[in-house]
């Protein structure tokens, strides 16, 4: 008898990984998709209206309506792909096999959310992704399966995403065979090597600093790009005179270290070049205190900005 997966996700990932499990010819008598995740709304959605599969569109997986409608699914497992939400305990206990994550670091590290940022300004060189059983914890469940990969000096979040997915899809493409055929091979996690971020870990209030080498302010500032799409995690930042604004982008100069760690060196059309502990840097791309987009001779103007000025 083909076995039945409920799954609760969001987004491409989403959508190639329910291709891999109708391949595999598994039952999906339910998806359940979230509604309030900009970027990713619409996707599987569309998949589910395509291929005829039950949807539910909601960002609250526990309530109790869509509680009766993953019962009367019968699941045997319940995955979660690219999903936001906590799973409760009541709804954790529906599938009667078990309840699979996956999970966009390489567990027990890395443990929460934000991981691709993490990853980067902690000048990690390589990365990883999960899947894993879910308990009561927050990414704390045995693993099933783990892909690594190389963190490279060009990669921002939006690159590990997409490295993040494929490396999610390969594994998937393996485990998918032993799931169906019963056979659950799961690793506890050492909970003593375990790290974790939470919503409200911002690395160093989201502040430059100019003590810091060139190579850790490049991480920084690379680790928060998130470009095309909206930064809903944090924008690098620094101040003048209590004012901040946020550069997108930062690039080696020269390895110049003569002035102080903050100080303005020079101001162009398109940059402001400053002086970091080991080389001078150029700050570009910057948005002002609304984060709207500003050129630098506006801001100049705006703040009064000029050589020889410290920023904070």
């Amino acid at each position: 008898m083909s076995k039945r997966i409920v799954v609760i996700g969001n987004g491409q990932f989403a959508v190639t990984c329910l291709k891999l499990m109708l391949c595999a010819g598994v039952v999906v008598p339910l998806v359940i998709a979230d509604p309030e995740l900009y970027v990713l709304a619409g996707l599987l959605p569309a998949f589910c209206r395509k291929m005829k599969l039950r949807l539910i569109e909601t960002a609250d997986i526990n309530s109790p309506a869509t509680l009766d409608a993953v019962s009367s699914a019968r699941p045997d497992f319940l995955f979660s792909i690219y999903n936001v939400r906590i799973i409760k305990q009541t709804l954790l206990g529906m599938a009667r096999i078990a309840t699979i994550n996956f999970h966009n670091g390489p567990l027990p590290r890395y443990r929460g959310v934000n991981i691709y940022s993490w990853a980067i300004i902690n000048g990690e060189r390589r990365h990883g992704v999960t899947w894993h059983l879910v308990d009561e914890g927050i990414d704390t469940g045995a693993v099933l399966g783990q892909k690594m990969f190389p963190l490279e000096a060009r990669d921002n979040p939006v690159t590990l995403l997409s490295k993040g997915f494929r490396a999610g899809t390969d594994v998937l493409d393996a485990l998918l065979p032993e799931l169906l055929a019963g056979r659950i091979d799961a690793r506890k996690q050492d909970d003593s090597i375990a790290t974790y971020y939470s919503k409200k870990d911002i690395p160093n209030n989201g502040c430059l600093n100019f003590d810091w080498s060139f190579d850790q302010i490049e991480r920084f500032v690379r680790g928060l790009d998130f470009r095309p799409f909206e930064n809903r995690f944090v924008h690098p930042s620094t101040s003048f005179k209590g004012v901040r604004f946020y550069p997108q982008t930062v690039k080696y100069v020269s390895n110049s270290h003569t002035e102080t760690p903050g100080r303005i060196v020079d101001i162009s059309d398109d940059s402001i070049r400053v002086q970091a502990a080991d080389a001078v840097v150029a700050l570009s791309h910057i948005l002002n205190e609304r984060s709207q987009p500003v050129s630098t001779r506006e801001l100049q103007s705006t703040l009064h900005l000029e050589k020889g000025e410290i920023l904070t």
